[in-house]
């Protein structure tokens, strides 16, 4: 009994280090053990929305996720060192008379411990176990201290993403009306220089997923919060721009920017492609760009349809992301003659 439950300590440690140094310091993807509960958790709270929209609920699953992780990650501390010293009789003793802990009481005493609330009344009998104690302790404290730096940088990255998406949304009620405003008299300047900047913001947000996986799982509650429409919108707006005529009425430079911009938000956020439902919106959306060239003067022939079909892989992977953030992709509209 002794070896199995210093052998389960020790894969439950190993678990923890494991799991809360990739999903707090890697840049890739969280530890398998957050892995193995988040996403299942999110894609059923995403298929429950998709059946009946719940979008205060997605939005509180983000913060949610985070909070659980970290009660789950101390949850598997304290069961792990209490499995260690639970493995050895006598290994926690009364600190007045010396007597051997119960396994409650030495569940009492880890708890504490690793909590960084000290001993109390009972104490590590001699030094091979305070060493013990000592080490949980500062695994607890590590865990701690890194965790809520994690939410800090989690909570203002969420932050930013919505403020960016405000922003786009500002420019432009969709990818249309973007590329209007881009070419429109003298606000053009203005604009193109807001369009530079939103491209570094979502460089930036792009990182961030990358160094904060858990980004994936916070949703905002309204539509122009949402970065993945708005940058959908964007992309599309840089589509349509660089077919215009002629193409350099939206600066070379600036659409390179925003094609880098959208491209590594893109591959940081890279979703499944596969599903009905994405090709379903994927081939409204290439049917609603036909139809919004036209009113931008735009002529849809070869070249703008090969132009698209080159496109076409690359937004599909944006509406994906899309459906995964729990909004709908948002689809060009041609814009409404003027009235005389």
């Amino acid at each position: 009994m002794s070896i199995l439950l210093t052998a389960t300590g020790i894969i439950l440690l190993a678990v923890l280090v494991t799991d809360s140094f990739l999903t707090l310091l890697a840049t890739a993807v969280p530890g398998p053990l957050t892995r193995a509960w988040s996403v299942p958790l999110w894609t059923l709270l995403l298929e429950l929305h998709r059946r009946h929209p719940a979008h205060r609920l997605l939005s509180l699953a983000g913060p949610a996720i985070v909070s659980l992780t970290i009660l789950l990650w101390f949850t598997v501390l304290v069961l792990g060192s209490w499995c260690l010293f639970a493995a050895q009789p006598g290994s926690v003793v009364e600190s007045t008379s010396g007597r051997p802990a119960t396994p409650w009481e030495t569940l009492g005493f880890v708890t504490t411990t690793t909590t960084s609330l000290g001993y109390g009344q009972f104490v590590p009998r001699g030094p091979g176990w305070t060493v013990v104690a000592t080490a949980t302790t500062l695994t607890g404290t590590m865990v701690l201290t890194l965790s809520l730096s994690y939410v800090i940088s989690v909570v203002g990255a969420a932050l930013t993403r919505r403020t960016t998406a405000s922003t786009i949304r500002g420019m432009g009620g969709d990818a249309v009306d973007l590329v209007a405003s881009a070419m429109a008299g003298g606000a053009a300047a203005a604009l193109r220089s807001n369009l530079t900047t939103v491209a570094s913001q979502v460089s930036q947000i792009a990182h961030q997923h990358r160094a904060y996986p858990v980004l994936q799982f916070f949703h905002s509650e309204r539509e122009h919060s949402s970065l993945a429409r708005s940058v959908l919108d964007l992309a599309d707006a840089t589509f349509l721009a660089s077919h215009l005529d002629p193409p350099d009425r939206l600066d070379p430079g600036v659409r390179r920017v925003l094609v880098s911009a959208v491209g590594e938000y893109r591959r940081a956020t890279h979703t499944a492609t596969g599903s009905a439902s994405v090709e379903r919106w994927a081939r409204d959306g290439e049917d609603a760009l036909l139809r919004a060239a036209g009113s931008l003067g735009i002529e849809a022939g070869p070249a703008f349809r090969a132009g698209l079909a080159e496109y076409s892989p690359q937004r599909r992977e944006l509406v994906a992301i899309c459906l995964t953030d729990g909004w709908t992709p948002p689809a060009p509209q041609a814009l409404s003659p003027p009235v005389s």
